[in-house]
């Protein structure tokens, strides 16, 4: 029997699918376990799934003025699975999902192209489906997968049409190419990489160069086209185009200029070398490392050694460790995906789980060492090309390939460096890349499962476990804030522009290009601030709800709080900060300290809380408790403590009333309300009896009544 499942399996792995199957099954399980499933925007989405809601509806397109790409095959994407199962953001996640997956089989394939080896080809697949950036935009509807996925599927089809010299296949790669074009214009270096690899494998003999001419000249008229359409319908995004200004602005500025961009490309690269780092680790030490004299072995391991410790030592005196840039990115201190609520993104509020330093240092050193030894391999890429060339060896793929990679991603890194881009942006290198990588070595001695290979094993499953809970954990805050959003909209009717649900929430409620910030609010279009959707409690801001997600990064909960700006008339008791006779301060959730009581009856009353006051005009107030409880430890015990309200200092009782006797859920904190009158002014303080109940007391707000 075990021989027979033996030759079973022995046979299944022999399969020539059998890579894709393994793949296909790794990230559908990915996926279901992240469950993108909700209906609402994330991050830039708000933008691109508005004029898809708009086409299906009224048959019109109407393009946003955020987006500063040329988007329109984004948009037909988003079109076309809509016609088909219907809009909703979920569906629109999905579809992005299954692209995602095609951009790994994609990769896959042009690997195979490249290497001619599976396993070599499926770890290449393997690391940028593991990879948590990439992962986490493939549950989105942003545009970074579609464009990867349609550049990779080009790529391939370019390689397999200049080796086999099929005009066809190099006529579905410029299609491909254009495509991916009109979802970002970047993809212009495709079609010009194409005529520099076809040139060099032809050495530069004229048919060549009117192929990669002809090739050129039609993307570039496709993306003409459009934009000319654009501008005769009217329909041109106001910031279209202005990352190239952008460009020319900062290459004129001088010295000081081309050091932030030195500067800028050495963070790249520290990035870049972490993206790859399982793969990267699988190589070393490489074939080269052992057949090299022991002199030169000591050198490259002196350099690496130095530009590691040097440009973590760069980082760290700069306060710049990893993740390098955090507002518009995708990968924070802890997590995925940008935290777009005020306290956090505008205030920088640590309202979030902060990693350990020691963590983001060795980050940093392993990004700055696999940035490294890239900059070794480009450095290799090259010399080996030249070597082809000088040779007469231009005519081998791995020659020309490593070309066509090396020049689209010098196109494409060289004005990212001068922009500081986005984390995200850096993800189209990472196939270049890889065919850069695989083209320059030999297949030979290489192998999945060894000892050698545990470090790249173990790095690639820890990217893909952070990939997978910390994409998990953006939905789940993502959910909390959206129910928290609808709740206030639906069951307490508070108009959407009383609300600052961060950039996502206000962007898809009221974005408008020539919107002018006061400098008190958020820049994200709010229009009056009085409810703050938040991760933590804020300054002027009284909690009203708060509501609770799983957190897989770290384990535990975490909480999204609904805020109400105080109206001037509401003054607080912060119960744990004043005295206690009984009871014990805890922090509580994210920021609250709480007192709390465990509920001990045998010892009441206790007073758990006294000793602050408020000074109170003469009028007619409302106290209200924020609280949390549960039922007594005993049946036959029911007394859930009092609130009483004292003249300052334990002065006669001006009003005390009984806990209601509701077990609360952890939620949202339960309120109850005590009316009182005074007819001169008097300082008031709260007194908190203990009782069976086990009770957790935050504070106490007085509102005087109109």
């Amino acid at each position: 029997m075990q021989e027979r499942l033996l030759a079973i399996m022995t046979r299944l792995a022999a399969w020539c699918y059998f890579p894709l199957l393994c793949l296909s099954l790794t990230w559908g399980v990915m996926v279901f376990l992240v469950n993108p499933v909700g209906e609402f925007p994330l991050n830039d989405t708000w933008a691109f799934s508005g004029p898809v809601k708009t086409l299906l509806e009224t048959g019109s397109l109407k393009l946003s003025h955020w987006p500063f790409m040329s988007l329109i095959a984004h948009l037909a994407w988003g079109y076309l699975v809509s016609s088909i199962f219907g809009f909703s953001y979920t569906v629109l996640r999905c579809s992005i999902a299954f692209l995602g997956l095609v951009g790994i089989w994609g990769l896959y394939a042009l690997l195979m192209e490249v290497t001619r080896d599976r396993r070599m080809s499926f770890l290449g697949a393997a690391v940028l489906a593991g990879n948590p950036l990439y992962f986490h935009l493939a549950c989105t509807f942003m545009t970074d997968v579609p464009f990867m996925t349609f550049c990779i599927l080009s790529f391939l089809l370019l390689i397999k049409g200049i080796r086999r010299e099929s005009l066809l296949l190099i006529l579905g790669g410029i299609l491909l190419a254009c495509w991916a074009t009109l979802i970002r214009q970047v993809g212009l270096i495709i079609p010009v990489s194409f005529a520099i690899a076809y040139g060099f494998k032809h050495r530069l003999r004229w048919p060549s160069w009117v192929m990669g001419i002809l090739a050129v000249a039609a993307v570039f008229s496709v993306l003409a086209g459009y934009e000319y359409w654009l501008d005769i319908t009217g329909k041109t995004p106001l910031h279209y185009r202005s990352s190239e200004g952008e460009v020319l602005a900062k290459l004129k500025g001088g010295p000081r200029a081309w050091l932030t961009v030195a500067d800028t490309a050495m963070a790249c690269f520290v990035y870049l070398g972490l993206f790859l780092l399982p793969v990267l680790l699988w190589l070393l030490p490489g074939r080269e490392w052992r057949t090299s004299r022991p002199g030169m072995r000591l050198l490259q391991a002196a350099l690496l050694i130095g530009w590691t410790l040097g440009v973590t030592a760069i980082l760290l005196h700069q306060h710049r460790l990893m993740p390098l840039r955090m507002n518009g990115s995708i990968l924070y201190d802890w997590g995925l995906g940008p935290p777009t609520l005020r306290d956090i993104f505008q205030l920088g509020r640590p309202h979030l789980p902060r990693a350990p330093e020691a963590v983001m240092i060795l980050l940093t050193a392993l990004g700055a060492m696999g940035g490294g030894l890239l900059l070794k391999y480009i450095w290799h890429a090259v010399w080996q090309a030249w070597s082809s060339w000088r040779e007469k060896r231009h005519e081998l793929v791995p020659a020309w390939a490593s070309i066509m990679a090396l020049s689209a991603f010098v196109m494409y890194f060289t004005p990212m460096a001068i922009l500081v881009p986005f984390d995200r942006y850096l993800l189209f290198c990472v196939p270049l890349l890889l065919v850069l990588l695989f083209s320059i070595l030999e297949p030979l001695n290489f192998r999945l499962i060894s000892i050698k290979s545990l470090p790249g094993l173990a790095c690639l499953l820890a990217w893909a476990i952070f990939a997978v809970g910390g994409t998990h954990d953006y939905l789940a805050w993502n959910r909390a804030r959206w129910q928290a959003a609808r709740d206030l909209m639906e069951k307490i009717n508070i108009s959407p522009a009383s609300i600052d649900g961060g950039f996502e929430f206000n962007g898809l409620f009221f974005y408008d290009p020539f919107y002018a910030n006061d400098g008190d609010k958020s820049w994200w279009w709010v229009q009056d601030d009085q409810y703050v959707i938040a991760f933590g409690p804020l300054r002027n801001y009284t909690e009203c709800a708060r509501y609770r997600y799983r957190r897989w990064f770290p384990p535990g909960y975490g909480w999204i709080q609904v805020l109400r700006r105080n109206d001037g008339n509401e003054l607080n008791i912060i119960l744990a900060a004043t005295r206690k006779h009984g009871g014990e301060d805890r922090k509580f959730r994210q920021a609250d300290i709480v007192r709390y009581w465990h509920g001990d009856g045998n010892s009441a009353p206790v007073a758990l809380s006294y000793g602050d006051c408020v000074d109170l005009e003469p009028g007619r107030y409302t106290a209200t408790l924020y609280y949390l409880a549960r039922k007594p430890k005993h049946d036959h015990r029911h007394g859930w403590g009092q609130i009483r309200l004292v003249k300052f200092d334990n002065g006669p009782a001006i009003v005390e009333a009984e806990i209601d006797p509701v077990e609360t859920s952890f939620h949202t904190y339960r309120t109850q309300s005590v009316e009182f009158s005074l007819e001169k002014g008097l300082p008031v303080e709260a007194q908190i009896i203990g009782g069976d109940a086990r009770l957790w007391l935050y504070r106490i707000v007085f509102k005087k009544a109109e």
